[in-house]
């Protein structure tokens, strides 16, 4: 059993046959409908579950039970698609499930109207984290300039960074170094740090400018029954000039 995330091959077939209408209210139509945003869902699965880009509609089958959850999951604001340059995007407002206390692997997005004659077609799985209930904490922790006079994590290992340009020439110079379970930072002092949670993810905008030379390092302490979660690490590098 597994929980892969993808977006639904169905799904995207399904878009160009014009079954989908994310608008949030009056726009856009179906093949069913015209003039009036279908609805969307999320529902939340446990680690039984088999659920991947091959997923064509919800189930039942391994669903989450417990107080504060009732099956089919909770229903989904849409936000209305919009664009960002060549890029069409949409989103969904933040989704909460009050006083739950579940214990969920994974999740699928999927459309409750009934389009093209058929309800309950998948759109996205959702599986980067598992392990963890409702009812744990997590601990996400910043350290600004770890000792730089020895190790900064212990056995850490090089890990490569990802630059998007976004048409400048020029290319970050910065040395990336990461940790497994287990592995400790040594020195550095605490930075406050917001959290902005949204429908998928938890986001932790630092908001700092960091001059040359400076170091900073992400400490993520999960609930002790995780079994796995994903972390992204984004950074925006500034040129500054004298003039």
């Amino acid at each position: 059993m597994a929980i892969t995330q993808a977006v639904c091959t169905s799904f995207k077939q399904e878009l160009l046959q014009g079954i989908h209408n994310l608008t949030n209210g009056a726009g856009g139509g179906t093949t069913t409908t015209t003039g009036t945003g279908n609805t969307f869902k999320l529902a939340l699965y446990t680690s039984s579950a088999t659920l991947d880009a091959s997923t064509t509609a919800f189930t039942v089958s391994n669903e989450v039970s417990g107080t504060g959850y009732s099956s089919g999951g909770g229903t989904l604001t849409n936000v209305t698609p919009s664009t960002s340059g060549t890029t069409a995007l949409t989103d969904f407002a933040d989704l909460t499930f009050s006083a739950a206390t579940i214990t969920a692997r994974g999740a699928m997005i999927y459309n409750s109207s009934t389009t093209a004659g058929t309800a309950d077609r998948a759109v996205l799985i959702l599986g980067t984290s598992s392990g963890a209930t409702s009812t744990e904490d997590w601990t996400f922790q910043v350290l600004r300039n770890p000792d730089e006079s020895g190790t900064i994590i212990s056995n850490a290992v090089s890990s490569g960074v990802s630059n998007s340009n976004h048409g400048s020439a020029n290319t970050p110079n910065a040395t990336t170094y990461r940790g497994v379970e287990g592995d400790t930072i040594t020195g550095g002092t605490g930075a406050r740090l917001p959290i902005q949670q949204q429908s998928n993810r938890t986001v932790f905008p630092l908001g700092r400018r960091l001059p040359k030379g400076s170091s900073i390092a992400f400490r993520i302490t999960p609930p002790a029954s995780n079994v796995n979660v994903k972390a992204t690490l984004v950074t925006h590098f500034y040129y500054g000039f004298n003039i």
